[in-house]
């Protein structure tokens, strides 16, 4: 997974598309049912976010170099979403694979918030023997 950018606010008569966070949840949780439905049954499945996972770190809406973001809703709700995205993406996986290797790099729009998703994907699997964060 690239630059999900959960949080992202577009209007598509300024860039072309709309783009929030529903439509960044429903994009998310259709591709994985759609890589889980192709992909053939394996012991093994990785799953690497490759960071800008989050949109923005917080509710300043600002990258770390200060450039203003255009956002939909608070940071918490956006993190929540995220989260909830990234638990179903898991357990889609586990459907059709019997472990699976989850990896969240953080990017230059989410450095601390892709370690907090991080951390809440392990506290939340960290009980199931067949996921490890």
């Amino acid at each position: 997974m690239g630059d999900p950018h959960f949080g992202m606010y577009a209007w598509a008569a300024e860039a072309g598309d709309d783009f929030d966070l529903k439509i960044a949840e429903r994009i998310t949780k259709a591709a994985i049912d759609s890589l889980v439905a192709d992909a053939p049954p394996a012991r093994q499945a990785l799953i690497i976010e490759l960071g800008d996972f989050f949109h923005a770190e917080n509710d300043d809406a600002r990258t770390q170099s200060g450039h203003a973001l255009d956002v939909d809703t608070r940071h918490e709700r956006v993190r929540e979403i995220g989260f909830d995205a990234m638990i179903y993406v898991i357990r889609a996986t586990l459907h059709k694979h019997e472990r699976v290797t989850v990896r969240i790099n953080p990017g230059n729009h989410d450095p601390k918030s892709s370690g907090a998703l991080r951390l809440a994907l392990w506290a939340y699997f960290r009980n199931e023997p067949r996921v490890t964060i």
